[in-house]
């Protein structure tokens, strides 16, 4: 089976008929695309599908623990750490959801473990609603305040969703689930592990999915292939007859983006002296594949082209 026969995610699956319960992606952390350790001082995405607004020095890592969470073992953890004062209050970790027609009118509940390094610390959790680029703007829907302790505690909330019908909605619409300091921390070090969010009024465990599936989809939103792949080259001649040569290669995503994505491009690994030519540049890009290209005048059976990276998030 190749990457173009893979089953493809869709936005609208999200019912338990269909085997996907939680709404939230990569709610175990299980998935770290993008690397396993992040120096912060700035917004930024960190584990797959998470992002968190920085406020100081921050470092965001994956953490490893056995340990039964309810009745789940789980494998790993989100831990953020601030070493410095940031200058305000800010999200500590969020996610957006795609699509906010994802949601009926009615219940939902999200639910999570947390615990802190030391002391409490009082967070807000929160669903907003955002309508989109030309949209009728952001809904906070409801924020409710947890007190966080040293040890694993499982904190849920219910959260009734209203009707949109007469909203405006526009591109990159999504709902929003936020974990917030109510105030300013200061410096401190919080763990998150499986976040869930489902239809209905009560928390149910939480729901453990194959890690292809986790993978599959995740890579909707981000892909990194951060090994090599090679492609041989294609010779040419100028008028004098000096011969150029050309490195061209079609890369299909392994699951189709949600949006034709931003597609970055490592330096090429390479066994001889490109003596002039350029990097490597997307030359065509789809939501299913990229076109990549480099040149040289260098006498060359192949290149590799590395670090692929293809970002379709919706912040």
């Amino acid at each position: 089976m190749n990457s173009r026969q893979l089953p493809q995610w869709r936005p609208g699956i999200y019912d338990s008929g269909l085997g996907i319960k939680n709404l939230i992606i990569n709610g175990n952390f299980n998935i770290w695309q993008r690397g396993t350790s992040f120096s912060m001082t700035t917004n930024k995405y960190v584990a797959d599908r998470w992002y968190s607004h920085s406020s100081g020095t921050t470092t965001i890592t994956r953490e490893s623990q056995t340990v039964y969470l309810g009745n789940i073992l789980t494998n790993y953890f989100l831990r953020v750490s601030r070493t410095s004062a940031g200058s305000a209050s800010k999200t500590i970790i969020a996610q957006a959801i795609e699509d906010v027609k994802i949601l009926p009118k009615g219940k939902v509940t999200l639910s999570y473990y947390a615990k802190v390094s030391s002391g409490t610390k009082v967070i807000s959790a929160e669903i907003a609603l955002w309508y989109g680029s030309g949209g009728s703007g952001r809904d906070t829907i409801s924020e409710v305040n947890h007190t966080i302790t040293t040890t694993w505690t499982k904190f849920v909330h219910t959260f009734t969703m209203p009707d949109i019908s007469s909203k405006t909605i526009g591109a990159d619409n999504a709902v929003i689930v936020e974990f917030l300091e109510e105030s300013n921390f200061s410096t401190f070090t919080m763990d998150f592990a499986l976040i869930q969010l489902e239809v209905g009024p009560q928390s149910s465990d939480f729901e453990l999915r194959s890690p292809w599936t986790e993978l599959q989809l995740c890579q909707r939103y981000y892909e990194c292939l951060s090994g090599d792949i090679g492609y041989g080259a294609i010779a040419t001649f100028d008028e004098s007859g000096t011969p150029y040569y050309y490195y061209q290669l079609i890369y299909f995503y392994k699951v189709e983006k949600r949006v034709v994505p931003d597609m970055t491009v490592g330096s090429e690994k390479i066994t001889f002296s490109i003596s002039s030519g350029s990097n490597p540049a997307v030359i065509t890009n789809t939501t299913t594949a990229c076109e990549l290209f480099a040149e040289g005048t260098s006498t060359a059976s192949y290149i590799l082209f590395s670090n692929l990276k293809s970002d379709a998030e919706i912040y």
